[in-house]
């Protein structure tokens, strides 16, 4: 009996699993550091400015936005856009802690929520931004590591970022492409 039971609650567990939204929760890492290059539409080093109140937060715990004042573009023109993203400030640096190049987001991300919404007031960082929505967004692929900090122009992730756009050939990369999965990632009895 207990047995059947222990395998009824692990059934019911896998298939609530299953049928979790997407923007609950990270299923896997979207892509690899070459990917999330070529996939981008924008690509800049940019300075945390300040911190806004926001009501228009498509998160509704999320009750401010970080806005960054671009000091480098390296791939595409973020003119027209306003460089403001969910986020919060934080008192505290938050660097990757992985060897170059990143291949999962720096620790802020790795918490359970996909992506890493805190920024240091004054510090750079390394946004690989994506058109979503007719908006530019860092929070496109899942524990990638798209808005990271870094410390300067020659910042060894920065560096790296340089090259491969110096090795992208042209074109453009879709989501579905960067990952197969992600198009399947869809809630349960939304299709």
């Amino acid at each position: 009996m207990v047995t059947k039971l222990r395998l009824a609650v692990a059934a019911g567990l896998v298939g609530a699993l299953g049928c979790l939204d997407p923007a609950l929760g990270c299923f896997a890492l979207m892509g690899t550091p070459p990917d999330w290059v070529k996939g981008a539409d924008v690509i800049l080093r940019a300075r945390v400015v300040a911190q806004i109140e926001s009501s228009s937060s498509k998160r509704p715990a999320w009750k401010t936005k970080v806005r960054f004042q671009p000091v480098e573009v390296l791939k595409g023109a973020p003119a027209g856009f306003d460089l403001t993203f969910e986020g919060v400030l934080t008192d505290r640096d938050d660097r990757n802690d992985l060897p170059v190049p990143y291949t999962m987001v720096r620790p802020g991300g790795r918490s359970g929520n996909c992506y890493a919404f805190n920024y240091r007031l004054g510090q750079e960082y390394l946004l690989i931004l994506k058109q979503v929505d007719r908006e530019l967004t860092p929070y496109w692929a899942s524990l990638g590591a798209t808005n990271e900090q870094v410390a300067g122009p020659g910042d060894k992730w920065l560096l790296w970022v340089r090259q491969a756009l110096k090795a992208e050939p042209a074109g453009r990369v879709s989501n579905t492409a960067l990952h197969p999965t992600a198009a399947k990632l869809t809630p349960c009895g939304r299709g």
